[in-house]
């Protein structure tokens, strides 16, 4: 008979994931799940100023700060769409059942590392991409000399657009190969000399307000160099739906290992301004 160990092992897993996701501490969690594929994200909306009157006598019923508008939410509802599996095996020639407990463990773990994680960051950012709100055309790739130009670009438009770059919750995500370029310019900030500042996953240093995170070069896909994101903009949920473990299951002397992950990523409407791709053009 078959366990269900995703409520058991769920904190631990999480632990994983978020110890290997180079997204992990740089989205935007304050949502409510509805039901098994679905989230919310609540809003509030802001008001419009209004001129102080000082006599009341302006027509909104004698108040001198204006006319007094409900407090409204907007509500963005996504739905989760990918739905990924995996199902491993595990011999019990070369184990006992202490050592199959804990070699079950370890290949989770590492089954969540090496595949679950990658497939997720890469479609998150992928995902960002296609939904960013502000974009940034480059001619070719970047090179040493023009590696800058693209944070220099990102810096201008998120304070045109309003976008708070004083949170520290800025984020350049850029490929290993551009990074490589941007070693190279003096206005980078490398881990050594940020001192003892906490750094989350993938995170290298920091340049023009933007906590630099280096990812591999396919995560932005073909053309895309850099991605420019503020936390608030960007969500990218994920839960563990099922971890079985079956013992001598049908056909199999040992162990059957069956996990679920379910997880999506997406822009906020409200806040698609803080997305911001540098993508060679053409």
């Amino acid at each position: 008979m078959a366990q269900n160990l995703a409520e058991k092992y769920e904190g631990q897993l999480a632990q994983a994931y978020t110890k290997d996701s180079v997204l992990a501490g740089k989205t935007n969690t304050d949502y409510s799940w509805n039901g098994v594929a679905t989230i919310n994200v609540l809003t509030a909306v802001t008001q419009d100023l209004n001129d102080y009157n000082l006599t009341g006598t302006d027509g909104h019923g004698g108040n001198r700060y204006g006319e007094p508008t409900e407090l409204d939410d907007t509500k963005q509802t996504m739905t989760i769409t990918q739905d990924k599996s995996f199902a491993i095996t595990i011999d019990r020639k070369n184990y006992d059942d202490q050592m199959m407990a804990k070699k079950t463990r370890t290949v989770t773990k590492a089954e969540i590392g090496e595949k679950v994680v990658p497939f997720f960051d890469k479609y998150a950012l992928q995902k960002w991409i296609k939904g960013a709100g502000q974009h940034s055309s480059i001619t070719a790739a970047v090179t040493k000399d023009t590696a800058l130009d693209m944070f220099i670009d990102a810096r201008k438009k998120f304070v045109n657009a309003l976008i708070p770059l004083s949170t520290n919750d800025n984020f350049a995500y850029i490929t290993t190969t551009a990074y490589g370029f941007l070693l190279r310019n003096p206005e980078f900030i490398s881990v050594e000399k940020l001192g003892n500042v906490i750094l989350t996953n993938g995170e290298v240093g920091k340049c023009m307000s933007f906590r630099v995170v280096e990812v591999p070069d396919d995560y932005l896909g073909a053309k895309t160099q850099a991605l420019f994101v503020h936390k608030k903009a960007v969500l990218a949920p994920t839960k563990l739906k099922e971890l079985k473990v079956h013992d001598d299951a049908p056909g199999i002397s040992g162990r059957l290992i069956e996990g679920r992950y379910r997880g999506d990523a997406f822009v906020l409407d409200v806040y698609k301004k803080g997305v911001l791709d540098s993508t060679i053009s053409g």
